[in-house]
């Protein structure tokens, strides 16, 4: 017996609920209003997108559900990990590493992914397998359905995707001025939530600071006003400090052709510490 359409729709809806309540768990400091089309619209687009396109493609509601709700447990829990190791959620820019978690895995997975992470994912593998085989197919048309609905959530996606192009660029300053994020990726977590904080700070990355050529992420979100000018000293260079923290290694170690005193004073500030 194949699924009914009143069970496909609950089964959307608890997907979006599972997704809501841990959503609204993380940013329980903007309640400004029961449904912020902003802050809630991005994980209710992401998780009934995800259902609907794992519905389409397996025809299985219950299936999908599980791994809609799976996906988001596991969102929260390396956002946690990422947060007790580095105390910061995960941002934006998070997202650039991707590549480099599938081409050098042994950096990252056993820091993401410990041993209880991997055993809870062995488990809901074979829960899915399980659920795979026990439930039957939707039938063609609700699978058609569930495709077209998809499309539409891409067509959504698409236009909300303009605020990130010139075109959209007034309407994603009305947007940073109105909800003013910070900046500071634990405060906006606390405020927006991770989808909501994503999308906020990659607008302000792409209309204000590229705008604008400033180094670095201000503590203070400011959209009108215009840069500070800064005293020209042509007789005074500053001074500049590279900080090469995560990836940094003594390359003497490894390669013997590279001369002892490369890293004078990185050798003097080991002896300073020792002392």
């Amino acid at each position: 017996m194949s699924a009914s359409p009143a069970m496909v729709l609950m089964a959307l809806a608890a997907a979006v609920a599972v997704a809501l309540a841990v959503h609204r768990t993380d940013a329980a400091g903007h309640r400004t209003k029961p449904l912020d089309l902003v802050i809630d619209g991005p994980v209710i687009l992401t998780a009934g997108m995800g259902f609907l396109g794992f519905f389409a493609a397996s025809g299985r509601p219950m299936f999908s559900l599980i791994l809609i709700a799976g996906g988001v447990a596991l969102l929260s829990v390396v956002n946690r990990l990422k947060h007790r190791l580095f105390h910061e959620p995960i941002v934006f820019l998070d997202a650039t590493l991707i590549a480099q978690v599938m081409r050098h895995p042994g950096f990252y997975v056993p820091y993401l992914f410990p041993r209880p992470v991997v055993f809870a994912a062995a488990l809901a593998a074979a829960a899915l397998a399980v659920v795979w085989n026990l439930e039957p197919q939707a039938s063609a048309t609700a699978r058609g359905m569930a495709a077209l609905a998809f499309c539409a959530g891409l067509a959504a996606m698409a236009a909300a995707a303009v605020l990130f192009y010139p075109a959209g660029r007034p309407a994603a300053l009305r947007l940073l001025a109105r909800y003013r994020p910070s900046l500071d990726a634990n405060a906006d977590f606390a405020r927006f939530g991770l989808l909501a904080s994503f999308f906020l700070h990659g607008l302000w990355h792409v209309h204000c600071r590229e705008q604008r050529g400033e180094p670095g992420i201000p503590r203070a979100l400011s959209i009108s006003a215009a840069p500070a000018a800064r005293p020209h000293h042509p007789d005074r260079l500053p001074h500049l400090v590279l900080i090469q923290a995560e990836s940094f290694f003594d390359v003497r170690r490894h390669a013997p052709r590279v001369p002892q005193t490369l890293l004078a004073h990185y050798d003097l500030s080991l002896i300073h510490i020792s002392q």
